[in-house]
């Protein structure tokens, strides 16, 4: 099968030779074929166009293809790849993040022993990078389904936009991304996925997802990001009933207070605790957890993701 292959970059000179390396280096396999590369730079003011040009020239990559846009944000960006894109599988990759070396082979995999599977992703481990260039590496485990994923997706958004590999049917069917929305396009594009298809996904990790600055240790969490999940799972719980929205409000108030602790707002994750209508048993866990310091939380998620990770792999 040919396999398409969509980097959106904005500013990207440091790290986008890195992330089409981890492309080309991926295990070959008789049951896929690497198609094309496609690279869309949305708007970049920096070399980002000089680095991917002299890449390509020393390098020889004839797959390999450049299109520059204005700004338009991620979703035009990825809109524009999945335009081009003629591989009967879409694989999506940002610029700032790193592919496992088996991460095709096992995907193109996962749509053969899924034959009805519109969308195949998977585990991926986060790496950290502090100010003096120093990282630390930790696994993200998530709980993961496969098949009708709808009422479990609108939970949880636990698709990592760099491990997804859709069938190019798919885009001919539900469309191109919101370009409207700014943060959480890629959930709303997920979640529109589910309505018409099932999904498979990769138990090991297939990406390693790269964060920069301290403000990442919360793992992307954001009060932004979660005002606009917010707004996205609101726009497709019309195809709940009242038991099944009630308990998706349910999940998305634990997140806020999840995202409350990780940002280090105890004020505010307090007075959610108080306001939502969770139990009095998950009130009273995160009332504990929010006065536990951050670095023996950041510890616990650690060893806790790891233990899972172990199991897998075995």
């Amino acid at each position: 099968m040919k396999v398409s292959v969509v980097i959106p970059a904005y500013n990207s000179e440091h790290l986008i030779i890195e992330a089409i390396e981890s492309v080309y280096n991926q295990t070959a396999d008789p049951c896929y074929q690497l198609h094309e590369v496609i690279v869309v730079d949305d708007g970049s003011s920096d070399r980002t166009e000089e680095v991917i040009g002299a890449y390509k020239e020393t390098g020889q990559r004839d797959s390999l293809h450049y299109i520059k846009q204005s700004n338009g944000g991620p979703s035009a960006a990825r809109n524009a790849g999945l335009l081009r894109a003629t591989g009967e599988l879409i694989a999506l990759l940002d610029a700032d993040d790193l592919w496992m070396p088996d991460k095709l082979k096992l995907q193109v995999a996962g749509f053969q022993t899924n034959l009805g599977a519109g969308i195949v992703y998977g585990q991926f481990i986060n790496r950290v990078y502090k100010k003096n260039g120093e990282f630390f590496e930790y696994p993200v485990v998530k709980c993961f389904y496969k098949g009708d994923i709808k009422k479990e997706l609108l939970r949880c958004n636990f698709i990592g936009t760099s491990t997804v590999m859709i069938k190019r049917e798919v885009v001919a069917r539900i469309g191109l991304f919101n370009t409207e929305l700014r943060l959480a396009e890629d959930y709303d594009y997920w979640l529109r996925i589910a309505d018409c298809y099932s999904a498979a996904y990769c138990e090991i990790p297939i990406l390693m997802k790269r964060y920069y600055g301290d403000q990442n240790v919360s793992g992307g969490r954001s009060l932004k990001m979660l005002m606009s999940t917010r707004d996205v799972v609101s726009s497709h719980l019309h195809s709940l009933n009242q038991a099944e929205r009630s308990d998706v409000l349910k999940a998305q108030d634990i997140s806020e207070i999840q995202t409350y602790i990780l940002l280090g707002d105890r004020a505010k994750a307090f007075r959610k605790i108080a306001a939502s209508k969770t139990s009095g048993l998950s009130k009273l866990k995160y009332g504990l957890l929010a006065l536990v310091p951050m670095k023996w939380i950041n510890y616990l998620i650690f060893r806790r993701n790891m233990r899972i990770i172990t199991k897998i792999s075995r």
